[in-house]
């Protein structure tokens, strides 16, 4: 048991890096042209998909908030650590981006480009999310609803950015909006 956790937190970790790495490169690029390309978009959901399921995994394996939800009987078959990690990556990573885009969006922040580096993450980091859902856990009609529309959305907007990647405020305004739903 100890060595499938001390894996996992591996796992966890040079996802966390990576993650790390291309916020700080991505952040000292101007911000436009937005770099929206398929491939990029991909890397960093899988990224975050590897991410979420590492700790998904190690949660687990640590029998870490074991259980189940009571009060709502569609969510009784979730494991309490499915809404455990969901909560700190949403408090984290999506509510303070939201934050920062928004704050950039309204010219409070000058510089732009750590903005588009945390949006460049928010949108495909929005759809790993979903994907680790999707995949770990037997949703009823309306999680599965949810997950699907959200990272649509999140893949719609990135499209959007690579349509108009010199377009940096548009670009900002749809992955703050995005990064704020999901942080919300």
């Amino acid at each position: 048991r100890f060595g499938l956790a001390a894996c996992y937190g591996l796992a966890a970790c040079s996802c966390l890096v990576k993650i790390a790495t291309q916020l700080e490169c991505d952040a000292r690029k101007p911000p436009a042209p937005f770099d929206a390309s398929r491939d990029r978009f991909v890397d960093v959901a899988a990224t975050w998909f590897g991410l979420n399921v590492a700790v998904a995994l190690l949660l687990a394996t640590a029998d870490a908030g074991c259980g189940v939800d009571k009060c709502q009987k569609r969510f009784r078959e979730y494991p309490l650590f499915a809404w455990l990690y969901s909560g700190v990556f949403q408090g984290l990573f999506f509510t303070p981006a939201s934050i920062v885009i928004a704050l950039t969006g309204l010219g409070l922040l000058k510089d732009a480009s750590w903005a588009c580096a945390l949006a460049a993450q928010a949108l495909p980091g929005i759809a790993g999310m979903q994907l680790r859902e999707l995949l770990l856990f037997r949703s009823d009609w309306m999680m599965t609803a949810h997950h699907n529309l959200t990272a649509l959305l999140a893949a719609v907007i990135w499209a959007g950015c690579r349509e108009h990647p010199e377009d940096a405020i548009r670009c900002l305004t749809a992955a703050g909006a995005a990064a704020a739903m999901e942080g919300g």
